[in-house]
């Protein structure tokens, strides 16, 4: 249930990425219909963010760390 939550973007799910400091993202290629696209744009629209890799065969987004 928690991994779907998070793929989906619900609001327990980006609650369960705070809470469990998940600190990097990875996600196979997919297209804009795939379940994991509405993970992939809310990571989009969040500053604390980054893309740091994104290619034909997967993207990848780490959260910045304060110093």
């Amino acid at each position: 249930m928690d991994y779907f939550d998070i793929l989906k973007a619900t609001p327990r799910g980006t609650r369960l990425l705070r809470e469990k400091k998940i600190n990097a993202v990875f996600l196979r290629r997919h297209d804009k219909k795939a379940g994991m696209a509405k993970l992939a744009a809310y990571l989009n629209r969040h500053s604390q963010w980054r893309r740091v890799y994104h290619a034909p065969d997967a993207t990848i987004w780490l959260k910045k760390t304060d110093k």
